[in-house]
């Protein structure tokens, strides 16, 4: 707990948590204020413990004034539009509240005592003002009897956002005049806005922490991450170019290169052609193959490897005989009508005889 005051005024002190108010945890909202103040004038909290005519402690006293606004002393203000609604929201939270003494409920040391001063049992609307019923504890009504206390100081959640009160959670006797506010921004005391162990776990396992990571390292290991994130965030706006290149750049290399490499398979193409087309011409003009089976053999030499055996073919097949040139067995059709060296030429050649008598009746 840290606290400052300031030296040169007397009547006010503020107090600022740095650690945990009542249990372990990180930053959530909404916030939680303690208001703390002397009798005022008409526009600041006055929330004074009067006895009775008898010298008795009170059993109802006022907790929070009427008013759409509540406003101390050093004008710290917060928004009261519907006090009904925080009375609901505070029953429903669940009654009996602490009554404790300098909000030792609230921020006392964890594992001190903070012992009652009473509890708060029933609250009631008067006139737009907010009040409670004590159930006072033997040392505190002799307290108040002999004046050792004299004000309250209800400590209420309050949105961040708008200042608007929410819900009281517990009240306190005080005798620090002035004393406005105590705003934390935490609420470890409250269940539902406490990790559990579990949640503890993944996240310190999310943070590369041992499980016994404290908050300070559990904070610090975030905002390690936070700023590695940026920076890596920032570097990817301008990459350094040794490793990476702009998307234009590397888009116009790719179609470059994409065109080079068309333009060499088309000039491979055509060159194939013209060297398939030489041969088979020099192997008419040598009557070792017919013109009407030019085709098929051009087809054949443009598969993988095909020109190479159509070489070899022709250096080994002998000059066809004027009735092989012309035709085979008329009587006969298909493979059945090829003459024995036009059987040879598809054997040597690896060919489908059917195709081959096809490809020469066409």
């Amino acid at each position: 707990m840290l606290r400052d005051m300031d030296p040169l005024c007397s009547d006010t002190h503020c107090v600022a948590s740095t650690g945990a108010a009542r249990e372990g945890g990180l930053d959530s909202s909404p916030a939680l204020a303690l208001c703390e103040a002397v009798p005022a004038p008409a526009s600041g909290v006055a929330l004074a413990v009067e006895l009775l005519a008898d010298g008795q402690v009170p059993e109802w006293i006022k907790l929070m004034p009427a008013g759409a606004e509540v406003q101390t002393r050093d004008d710290r203000r917060w928004n009261n539009p519907d006090p009904a609604a925080v009375i609901a929201a505070t029953r429903a939270h669940g009654l009996p509240l602490p009554l404790d003494f300098e909000h030792g409920s609230e921020i006392g040391p964890p594992g001190q005592p903070s012992p009652a001063a009473g509890w708060i049992e029933a609250l009631e609307l008067r006139e737009g003002a907010i009040w409670a019923r004590a159930a006072w504890t033997p040392r505190a009504a002799d307290m108040l009897r002999a004046r050792e206390y004299r004000f309250l100081s209800p400590a209420f959640l309050f949105d961040k956002a708008t200042q608007r009160i929410l819900r009281i959670t517990s009240v306190a006797l005080t005798n620090r005049p002035a004393f406005p506010e105590l705003a934390l921004n935490r609420l470890q005391y409250q269940p539902e806005d406490t990790m559990t162990p579990e949640q503890r776990k993944t996240l310190c396992a999310a943070l590369a922490l041992a499980d016994t990571a404290t908050d300070a390292e559990i904070v610090t290991a975030a905002q390690k991450q936070h700023t590695a994130l940026a920076t890596a965030a920032e570097q990817a706006k301008t990459p350094p170019l040794d490793k990476f290149v702009p998307r234009g750049d590397y888009d116009a290399q790719v179609a470059k290169a994409t065109a080079a490499e068309t333009k060499l398979a088309d000039q491979a193409k055509a060159e194939q052609a013209k060297a398939i087309d030489a041969e088979i011409s020099a192997a008419v003009s040598a009557k070792k193959i017919t013109p009407a089976t030019a085709d098929y053999y051009r087809a054949m030499c443009a598969q993988a490897g095909g020109l190479e055996q159509f070489k070899k073919f022709i250096a080994a097949a002998p000059v066809l005989a004027p009735d092989q040139v012309i035709q085979g067995d008329p009587a006969k059709k298909g493979a059945a009508a090829l003459t024995a060296d036009q059987l040879a030429i598809c054997k040597t050649m690896g060919m489908d005889t059917e195709a081959f008598a096809q490809a020469r009746a066409e």
